[in-house]
């Protein structure tokens, strides 16, 4: 099998979810995918042969059919997952990118600890509860991800997969599902400097990267992006107008939960960008001139439209109408439908839409071109946007932001081991 070009590890940023849901086409326009489409690199992204646990996006658009068939529809998927005999013709995908992971998971997760758990889970069937979701979405997603052809007994992790393979780049994105995802929904700044920071476990993943894939030449790596350009961090009330790039409180928007002060954002997002940034580049020392950083602080903060300091601009035409795609919630005009903001990040206000990502993949092809020397591809956000079934159907009458959906808080915080990892 020749050298791959490109290969991927990390979260749900790089998995492609879009409103806590991952299928084929998301999976074919994550961050990854379009960076390899982009410089016309072969990349074989996961080939979902159907949704993983359940289509998120339907709950969110019904919330009340929605939550009240959620248990048994993702029963139902998990032992459809379950039955098949393999689920892929593909023995190794280029994207091992898997939604809630943390830093550790990369070198402990793999197919047959994730298949027992998916079996005890799924065995449940109607006394499942919403709190135990994430532990089954995540270990069948694992075992999907790693072991798309069923191999028995497999207990190779991503960079197990990866020392096989020896790619010439690794696009990397991990961490944030480590304290940083839990402030941005439940709006909790409380101890967030001793609650975020990812960096001991990732002086422990560069060091077994650093002897296990000696040959990599280039490694990729995703910095934090802003916190507050993230579409969540909401005021409670949308009549407010920033000053000097901040309102005068944050709460997190989704399931309207706790209370930033505006001062106390300033301090978070100036944390992550001189702090924390740094320390994630210290953390990744022990790769030497191989590591790269993209710096999604800066990315973000250039589109953060929502918090009236933005200088770049995704731009669209849907139909005839050139249209404005920002960071703020997305919402979408009663009756007729459409949407009326947002358009950046989907409906659980924390992950991106396919132009979302795009702006994400944008920057990271902008840093492999100048750090090889190549010419700048350009990714195509009107045939991202074109793609992305989301906003392109957004339901009419429903103003998406206002929803207090409990229901998914529950999703996103249920199990221990997973608590606010998306």
């Amino acid at each position: 099998m020749p050298q791959p070009e490109l290969m991927a590890i990390g979260d749900s940023l790089y998995n492609g979810v879009r409103s806590l849901t991952i299928d084929a086409t998301l999976a074919a326009n994550s961050v990854p995918a379009q960076v390899a489409r982009a410089f016309q690199w072969d990349f074989v992204v996961p080939d979902y042969p159907r949704v993983m646990l359940a289509d998120f996006e339907k709950v969110f658009s019904d919330p009340v059919t929605g939550t009240l068939d959620l248990i048994r529809n993702a029963v139902t998927n998990a032992h459809a997952w379950l039955a098949d005999a393999t689920w892929s013709q593909q023995p190794l995908f280029h994207n091992l990118s898997i939604a809630q992971q943390v830093v550790k998971d990369l070198t402990t997760a793999n197919y047959t600890d994730s298949l027992a758990t998916a079996k005890t889970l799924a065995a449940r069937g109607a006394t499942l509860s919403i709190g135990d979701l994430p532990a089954l979405y995540q270990a069948l997603n694992t075992c999907f991800v790693l072991n798309p052809q069923r191999t028995a007994d497999d207990k190779r992790t991503a960079i197990d997969i990866l020392a096989a393979a020896q790619p010439k780049r690794l696009l990397v994105n991990i961490g944030i599902n480590d304290g940083l995802w839990t402030l941005l929904l439940l709006g909790d700044a409380t101890d967030y400097q001793a609650r975020i920071d990812p960096t001991a476990a990732m002086l422990d993943l560069a060091g077994v990267l650093t002897d296990k894939c000696p040959t990599i030449e280039h490694f990729y790596i995703n910095l934090f992006p802003k916190p507050s350009a993230i579409a969540n961090p909401m005021p409670r009330t949308d009549d407010e107008t920033p000053t000097d790039g901040y309102y005068q409180h944050y709460l997190g928007r989704l399931i309207q939960a706790g209370d930033i002060p505006g001062a106390t954002m300033r301090e978070i997002d100036g944390w992550v960008g001189t702090n924390l940034n740094l320390r994630i580049r210290e953390a990744f020392r022990p790769l030497g001139e191989r590591a790269h950083f993209i710096d999604l602080y800066s990315v973000t903060e250039d589109y953060d439209r929502k918090n009236g300091i933005a200088t770049q601009q995704v731009l669209v035409r849907h139909g005839g109408t050139l249209i404005l795609l920002d960071n703020f919630p997305l919402e979408v005009l009663p009756i007729v439908g459409g949407r009326r903001d947002g358009g950046l990040f989907g409906l659980d206000n924390l992950h991106p839409t396919i132009p979302g990502y795009g702006m994400i993949a944008q920057a990271v092809c902008d840093t492999i071109a100048d750090i090889e020397g190549v010419a700048r591809p350009a990714i195509d956000m009107q045939a991202g946007f074109d793609a992305d079934t989301l906003l392109n159907n957004l339901p009419p009458g429903i103003a998406l932001a206002d929803f207090v959906l409990g229901f998914i808080g529950a999703f996103i915080r249920g199990g221990s081991a997973t608590t606010a990892t998306v």
